[in-house]
């Protein structure tokens, strides 16, 4: 579900980058910002890149939940509800004004289009994604520092954002039940025991 969830803002971002700069090849790419295990550099332009998924705090877990089709209820688990957090690095080597400016708009980006999913028709989610929000998350310096450190590269202009990934499996039917559709009381039999 992640990779789906970034790789669907990544081609979005791409997108919108393509038709406002001039790049020669993706101007965004899934990976990380800092050197790989064979000492390769990061790719050149904008990369985002996974910083941690923790479950929703505030969403339900663990509890049924019921519907009710005709006579039949349906008991599942509920949606699963992810906050993620990932970096966005503008990574131009000795270009640094051109990568401010596509982080810049990368910014602009997101702050118009702050929630993905709404229109199944115009803006379609992979499945079984139904909804995804981002907003710009505030990390501080120290914080950012520490980032940087962990990642084990040097430190590029860069990001954070928390994202919010709600995603429906309707395939994990719990419990299938009938509904009951009448109470009835037999007073007569009720009549019978009490004699007995």
């Amino acid at each position: 579900m992640i990779d789906l969830a970034l790789g669907y803002l990544v081609r979005r971002l791409d997108g919108h980058l393509q038709k406002e700069f001039e790049f020669q090849g993706p101007a965004v790419t899934l990976a990380t910002p800092g050197k790989t295990a064979a000492g390769d550099s990061p790719p050149e332009g904008l990369i985002l890149s996974l910083l941690q998924a923790t479950r929703d705090p505030s969403a339900p877990h663990g509890i049924l939940q019921t519907e009710v089709s005709g006579t039949t209820a349906i008991r599942r688990l509920p949606a699963l509800a992810l906050n993620i957090q990932v970096l966005l690095a503008a990574n131009f080597d000795d270009r640094y004004e051109e990568g401010l400016a596509a982080l810049s708009s990368a910014l602009g980006f997101f702050q118009a289009n702050p929630v993905f999913g709404k229109d199944a028709q115009t803006d379609p989610l992979p499945a079984p994604m139904r909804k995804l929000s981002i907003e710009l998350a505030s990390l501080s310096l120290q914080d950012l520092t520490g980032l940087w450190s962990v990642m084990g590269g040097r430190f590029l202009p860069s990001v954070v954002y928390q994202l919010r990934l709600v995603i429906i499996d309707p395939a994990k039917v719990q419990r299938q039940d009938g509904v009951v559709q009448e109470i009835g009381i037999d007073l007569a039999r009720s009549k019978d025991k009490g004699e007995a």
